[in-house]
């Protein structure tokens, strides 16, 4: 998915700026925290691939109009042990790493 087509309401630009800052959290707390603060509704599902090390990738997209190809493809690595809580549930599938963020008590 890149933001070439995305709505612009959408704000593809900063939904992957704090994708990319999650790069830098060491902890659940720290995810969760980052993910509560998001101006809009958090996700709660995480497909992503096992990557070097300690680490899960996801793939982003950026437009880079007027380069050709005019998308540029990057991963972002983040670390397995801000998924290593009770309030994930991880799983692997095939290549596939799946978080599901669980709900809240409560919730």
């Amino acid at each position: 998915m890149t933001s070439h087509y995305a709505n612009p309401l959408a704000q593809f630009d900063k939904r992957a700026a704090h994708i990319e800052s999650w790069a830098k959290l060491r902890t659940a707390g720290e995810f969760i925290a980052a993910l509560d603060k998001l101006p809009w509704p958090a996700p709660t599902v995480f497909l992503m691939r096992r990557g070097t090390g300690n680490t899960y990738t996801l793939r982003l997209a950026e437009d880079v109009y007027p380069n050709q190809p005019n998308v540029r493809r990057y991963t972002v690595e983040l670390k397995s042990a801000i998924f290593a809580d009770p309030r994930f549930s991880v799983d692997t599938i095939g290549p596939f790493v799946l978080a599901i963020r669980k709900p809240a008590a409560g919730a």
